[in-house]
């Protein structure tokens, strides 16, 4: 939230705002995962979910890494 606030506030270019950790995991950033789950709980939903992480395009992070970190985060909250 810290870095979006930032960016947002001095307009900051797609590219520059990647390089400043922009795009985070799962639970690291605005999105409340676990309201999210209430609510699909709450009101009956039996579907699926998909659930998306941007990344850095010149990062140096990996993507199976983050989406095996992402995966167990989402298992940890019960989706």
């Amino acid at each position: 939230p810290k870095v979006k606030a930032h960016v947002v506030e001095n307009r900051t270019d797609f590219y520059d705002a990647c390089g400043q950790g922009i795009f985070c995991n799962l639970g690291d950033g605005d999105v409340d995962f676990p309201a999210v789950r209430q609510l699909l709980l709450d009101n009956d939903f039996n579907g699926w979910c998909t659930v998306e992480q941007d990344c850095d395009p010149e990062g140096d992070t990996s993507p199976i890494d983050d989406a095996k970190l992402n995966r167990n985060y989402l298992q940890s909250i019960g989706f």
